[in-house]
């Protein structure tokens, strides 16, 4: 790797993690307003529009986020992008301890250990590949990108399916749906930045346009789903019950999409997976975290 390739591999992380950390922060913001309001049922949002805090929050989980996190993706590629990105959970972790004054278990203490492990492991997995448009023009590219749109709406009308059936599964439904919708936001971003860089150079403008603007549908629709489905999963069942399902997905979806669209790999598989496994054990140990 050459010294500038090193740079921005580094910068790419560190713009990961430091969108990770502002949007944590701001679910932290958005918890503790909704804690002070003293209001048992938060989906109403007309009485939140009055508080500062609460509005910053949600714009620091969007606007101010998406920027850092959208460079962090074009410069070390999804599949890497995505594992970081449960970093920002030790930021929500520790914000929740220090400022909401909750107390950790001795499972979720061993739930972030495993982060922090998992992230030094993916971290040294050697994930490599320049994410381009010619990646998604050239050979069966087109194949590939119907065979990965049918396999997200098989998802999606797997979670259909599961929400109309009795309980248990029908629990599991809203949550593959989340997980879906997130790892649809992931794989957009990935295409916003593809399209971006194409616009740029002469002769791809037309290919550049189209792969940003499908991008930006998909980051749009899939937040505006995820919030939707993850009230409604959270509504029926307790976060333990809906984060084994929907984080696997929005973890395992972006680096399916990393590797078999976007033509990245990985050198060292057998740090790679191991770190995976981890960060989805750990996941589950910090459920409550997440709601």
């Amino acid at each position: 790797m050459t010294s500038m390739a090193s740079l921005d591999f580094a910068l790419g992380i560190a713009c990961v993690l430091t969108g990770t950390a502002i949007n944590s922060a701001g679910l932290l913001l958005q918890k503790r307003e909704v804690n002070r309001s003293g209001m048992v049922d938060g989906s109403d949002i007309a009485p939140f529009l009055r508080r500062p805090f609460w509005i910053l929050g949600i714009l620091m989980q969007t606007l101010i986020f998406a920027p850092f996190f959208f460079i962090g993706i074009d410069l070390v590629g999804i599949t890497l992008a995505q594992p970081l990105a449960n970093a920002g959970l030790l930021v929500f972790v520790a914000g929740a301890v220090l400022a909401l004054k909750e107390r950790l278990s001795r499972i979720e203490w061993a739930g972030v250990s495993l982060v922090i492990a998992a992230l030094f492991l993916v971290s040294l997995a050697g994930v490599s590949g320049d994410v381009s448009v010619s990646a998604l023009i050239q050979g069966d590219a087109l194949l590939r990108a119907t065979a990965f749109s049918a396999a997200i709406a098989g998802l999606a009308v797997l979670g259909w399916l599961l929400a109309r059936l009795p309980r248990p599964w029908s629990v599991q439904g809203p949550a593959v749906l989340v997980g879906t919708s997130y790892a649809v936001v992931s794989i957009s971003g990935q295409l916003v930045t593809v399209g971006f860089g194409a616009a740029s150079n002469p002769g791809s403008e037309a290919m550049g346009w189209l792969l940003g603007a499908v991008g930006l549908a998909g980051v749009v629709l899939g937040t505006l789903f995820g919030i939707i489905f993850s009230q409604r999963a959270f509504k029926r069942a307790p976060a333990i019950h809906v984060i084994p399902a929907s984080q696997s997905i929005t973890n395992v979806l972006p680096i399916v999409a990393g590797i078999y669209l976007f033509g990245q790999g990985i050198a060292f598989v057998w740090l790679f997976v191991p770190g995976i496994a981890m960060l989805l054990v750990a996941v589950i140990l910090l459920a409550r975290f997440q709601r």
